[in-house]
């Protein structure tokens, strides 16, 4: 699905039911904005009539996965034994530095097929820069810092290139550590200054489960 600007894009991996049994493939859904790609992606959804769909995952929020049980086959992947009839999702939390790894959590039950795109939209979007996407804080090929308005500061190295997908520029390197007794710093440790120029595409990554856990 496409809208006039690909600025953001949001890619879904989707399964749908045809002739010859289920079909599997990675679709991409785009906006102007972050406000606008979150509602092409929950028009797109409810358009298609899936029976499963995810995220892509990455580091911040992890990869989840929405499926509807019929209440009589397992759903082989999530569990040996059949579920209760209805919509179901599963989160994984993707382990540090390995895209591949993960780790599950619990099963747990959703009302509808609305309902789960309610959730996948609230939870489990990624916004990412799509193919048209120019930074607002870069003029005449210069990253200008008073034009970022969100800033985190990430002190562990696998995140970041999910941060740079989804729009954070690297600002700044800050160091910390502890002091020797001759002054000089040791056990140095890197901490990475990401600017975002874009206050809505960056809720998404401050609302995230990786930012908001204790």
């Amino acid at each position: 699905m496409r809208t006039e600007s690909k600025r953001w894009q949001v890619r879904i991996e989707i399964w749908q039911m045809i002739a010859s049994g289920l079909r599997n493939h990675t679709s991409i859904v785009y906006g102007e904005s972050a406000d606008i790609l979150r509602s092409a992606a929950k028009a797109y959804l409810l358009y298609e009539k899936l029976v499963r769909f995810s995220n892509v995952g990455d580091h911040l929020i992890g990869r989840m996965t929405y499926f509807f049980s019929n209440g009589i086959l397992p759903t082989d992947e999530f569990q040996e034994e059949p579920l209760e009839r209805g919509w179901w999702y599963q989160r994984e939390d993707l382990i540090a530095g390995h895209l591949l790894e993960t780790v599950k959590r619990p099963l747990e039950k959703l009302g509808s097929y609305e309902q789960a795109i309610d959730h996948y939209i609230a939870n489990a979007l990624i916004p990412e820069r799509g193919p048209e996407y120019q930074s607002k804080a870069i003029i005449d090929s210069e990253l200008r810092l008073p034009l970022l308005e969100k800033i985190v500061r990430e002190g562990e190295e696998y995140p970041i290139n999910d941060l740079i997908v989804r729009g954070w520029h690297i600002v700044a390197l800050e160091y910390k550590g502890e002091l020797s007794m001759s002054g000089e710093l040791v056990t140095r440790r890197a901490i990475f200054v990401m600017g975002h120029p874009d206050a809505q595409a960056a809720a998404f990554t401050l609302n995230s489960a990786y930012y908001k856990s204790p």
